[in-house]
């Protein structure tokens, strides 16, 4: 990962800082108490709290909100989620997602045992809250935020240069052959909205599990999808 566009392992999930003209965008949080992991790297790349300018919230599992609160806090940086999560986010309450494979089945099942711990975090008034999408130039960055629904309902992703896409979890990339995540709300929205990314340019894609991928892998996906 370059000085630009910045990968941290917070816990089970990813978050990214992306450099602008004038500062950065956090994308996702992480499991709550990994908050030091975001320190030390923010402290090996030089960037104080008031450079984050915006935190952009892919969707609202707990998984990628757990610091949310005390980072908002310290940045003081507006946060942004789609409006059909933005009610979870002020309640301080996450859902369990169906299983979009055998394993992520049988991972709703024990996930379902821990509900109360795994789907709560500390609540966040979000400032933006975006509908199918969003421009963030006004933040000093060329991208947009869009709509991308199936693996919850207001899955959002990040494009930036129309080149980088960080995607949450609308793509799981943890072994080699497949971006489909284990859990999800509507399998056909899901793949509805990889196709509506596959038709931007972006070349290179951040997921919130796994590891960075080229264009390749999802075309590969789509096309096992379309037989």
């Amino acid at each position: 990962m370059n000085g630009k566009y910045i990968k941290i392992k917070m816990g089970i999930a990813n978050s990214y800082l992306i450099k602008g003209n004038s500062g950065y965008i956090l994308v996702d949080t992480g499991v709550e108490g990994s908050f030091e992991k975001l320190i030390a790297k923010m402290k090996e790349a030089s960037i104080k709290y008031s450079d984050i300018k915006l935190i952009i919230i892919t969707h609202v599992h707990y998984d990628h909100v757990g610091n949310l609160q005390i980072i908002k806090k310290k940045t003081q940086a507006p946060v942004l989620v789609h409006i059909r999560e933005a009610e979870l986010l002020k309640k301080g309450e996450s859902y369990l997602p169906g299983g979009n494979t055998l394993l992520g089945s049988l991972g709703i099942k024990i996930m379902g045992l821990l509900k109360g711990k795994q789907n709560s975090f500390k609540p966040v008034k979000p400032d933006i809250e975006i509908r199918d999408y969003y421009d963030i130039r006004g933040f000093g960055f060329e991208g947009e935020v869009i709509h991308t629904p199936g693996h919850s309902a207001g899955s959002i992703c990040l494009i930036i240069e129309n080149r980088h896409c960080f995607v949450g979890d609308t793509m799981f990339s943890y072994v080699p052959f497949t971006i489909n995540p284990p859990f999800a709300d509507d399998a056909q929205k899901l793949y509805k909205s990889w196709e509506k990314i596959a038709k931007s340019d972006c070349q290179i894609f951040y997921p919130g599990h796994g590891y960075i991928f080229h264009r390749q892998k999802l075309i590969n996906n789509l096309n096992r999808k379309r037989n």
